[in-house]
């Protein structure tokens, strides 16, 4: 029985108490739920797994662990962002994170933050810190990530921006390298002309060969 169910999910008994199952168990009486019982799990260094009922309890635990992976278990709703201040590994698989705050993530100023394998449906704040998004979608209505002196390496997966917005908004003293994935709006450099942000003898570079570009340019 153990084997009929996702990772995150629980048999129930008519009273609400989760029903321990061993390895043998094929049979179930009576009365008998299936609810989700974890919204998230972290796996350490040496493949312990601890299950969450909460994504912020999860986030917590595992926040500080430089070998730990951060799993989502259920598709969430949040109406706040999720905070990273450490190093951490967020496997979304396969799940969505729907955020109705201004941001669905923010990677702050130390943190280093990878993301794979799911869908994030709003944007994600580079405050500081470093992102490294391995695959999977951001989605946002808005800017789709939003680099505020960090550093973003793209490996893979996709942007996808709000009409009148940009897929990637950098600003301040920041790194944002592209190594594969897609991406449609291009990037604005703090809302300002793009050649006016460099200093002599800098340029913007594609694929390591420098990239001219005109006065007005801004993406």
């Amino acid at each position: 029985l153990k084997d009929t169910l996702a990772e995150g999910f629980a048999y129930y008994d008519a009273d609400g108490n989760i029903i321990k199952l061993n390895s043998k168990d094929v049979i179930l009486e009576g009365n008998v739920s299936v609810k989700v019982q974890y919204e998230a799990s972290g796996t350490d260094k040496d493949g312990n797994t601890t299950y969450y009922p909460t994504i912020e309890d999860a986030v917590e635990a595992t926040d500080n662990d430089i070998y730990a992976k951060l799993k989502l278990l259920a598709d969430i709703l949040r109406e706040s962002e999720l905070s990273f201040d450490g190093i951490t590994t967020l496997d979304l698989n396969g799940k969505t994170i729907n955020s109705q705050g201004e941001y669905a993530i923010s990677v702050n100023e130390n943190a280093t933050l990878n993301i794979e394998n799911g869908e994030i449906n709003n944007t994600v704040l580079i405050d500081g810190g470093v992102l490294n998004f391995n695959s999977g979608v951001i989605n946002s209505e808005t800017d789709g990530v939003h680099n505020n002196g960090g550093t973003f390496n793209m490996l893979d997966g996709e942007i996808i921006a709000g009409d009148g917005y940009v897929d990637i908004y950098v600003e301040g003293d920041n790194e944002t390298n592209f190594m594969g994935g897609a991406y449609t709006d291009g990037f604005t450099v703090g809302g300002a002309v793009v050649n006016d942000v460099l200093a002599d003898g800098y340029a913007f570079y594609d694929n390591y060969v420098g990239v001219e570009l005109s006065d007005s340019q801004t993406q």
